[in-house]
């Protein structure tokens, strides 16, 4: 069985994907450059802060912080790999909800 070779579109859809690639996924990247440029620290010291210095609720606060920080950062990446790209190279032709979803 005789394979074909990749159009055009195939070649630089995967150029493109090699950026974001494994390990690149949206979310290592914010975690890990938030570990890496003391965010996460100010964050606990703001949780702690926040609890009066008691662990678990220092804990919980830090997660819940963390996980907002990270969604905010992280929507408008996703919205260009998963919505934009795909589009760009004519892989999906669903369009963004304009209204209700529930009628």
């Amino acid at each position: 069985m005789r394979v074909p070779a990749p159009s055009e579109k195939a070649c630089a859809t995967t150029a493109a994907a090699t950026l974001f690639g494994p390990g690149t996924d949206p979310v290592h990247r914010p975690a890990l450059a938030a570990a890496l440029h003391g965010l996460s620290a100010w964050l606990r010291s703001l949780a702690s802060q926040l609890a009066r210095g008691r662990f678990y609720p220092t804990l919980a606060i830090y997660f819940v912080l963390l996980s907002l920080l990270l969604f905010v950062v992280e929507l408008p990446l996703s919205y260009y790999i998963g919505f934009a790209r795909e589009h760009a190279y004519g892989l999906s032709s669903q369009r963004f909800p304009s209204g209700p979803m529930i009628k």
